[in-house]
């Protein structure tokens, strides 16, 4: 009878241990932080202010172009500028509040040959996980204004992590902005096909170049004239 307990002791003792022990190796998995993201951080200071300006500068010229009616207008960022201004404008615009009202803070990105690593920090305190993504994005070659976005990897941490819940914020988000966002699957693989200008049956502007090179991402376009009326 003592044997009998003490062989119920020890096997309930392995069960605590394995359990314990797969615990700890998910909380380890969950609480790692991608080697990319801490080392595209841009320390702050002069160099910081002044890569976060070209970014905003580059944003704020095409924009500008786009809205005066520039027969084609272009631009270049690099990571280290939108990564600088992530940490000072975006600060600055109120929009990295917004993100952290949903548990969002401290997004990073880097721009790698035909795709990007995008990641950020979710939730608050010993509870929080850097979130990380790994896209290709390219154009739609058959249709206007339309941007193929496939999810290559999803992790929290190190641990691979369903993409249903993120990708019903993104749309949600796309669809404030009059932005049509459409899913399907590539290779098992959830692809998101955003098509901008959205609300208007004739667009203003059309993108014919969307690409991402090594450490930068390029984008042109030209602007479309209105149809005549009369």
């Amino acid at each position: 009878m003592r044997v009998r307990k003490r062989t119920v002791v020890v096997l309930a003792s392995v069960v605590v241990l394995v359990v314990l022990g797969l615990g700890a190796g998910l909380a380890l998995l969950v609480l790692h932080e991608p080697g990319y993201y801490a080392r595209c951080e841009v320390a702050p200071g002069a160099e910081r202010l002044e890569l976060s300006k070209k970014c905003v500068g580059t944003i704020f010229s095409m924009a500008g172009n786009i809205a005066g009616g520039a027969p084609e207008w272009a631009g270049e960022i690099t990571h280290e500028q939108l990564n600088s201004m992530f940490a000072e404008d975006f600060m600055k615009w109120g929009e990295a509040e917004s993100l952290r009202r949903v548990g969002i803070t401290k997004p990073r990105i880097i721009f790698e040959q035909d795709r990007m690593r995008l990641a950020f920090r979710y939730g608050t305190g010993v509870f929080s996980t850097v979130i990380s993504l790994d896209i290709k994005v390219w154009l739609a070659p058959q249709d206007t204004n339309v941007v193929a976005v496939e999810f290559l990897g999803r992790y929290a941490g190190s641990l691979p992590i369903s993409a249903h819940a993120l990708l019903e914020v993104l749309s949600a988000q796309a669809r404030e902005q009059n932005t049509e966002v459409t899913w399907y699957r590539h290779n098992g693989n959830p692809v998101a096909l955003v098509r901008f200008q959205a609300n208007r049956l004739r667009p203003t502007f059309q993108l014919h170049r969307l690409e991402l090179l090594d450490g930068k991402i390029a984008i042109a376009g030209k602007n479309v004239p209105e149809a005549s009326t009369y």
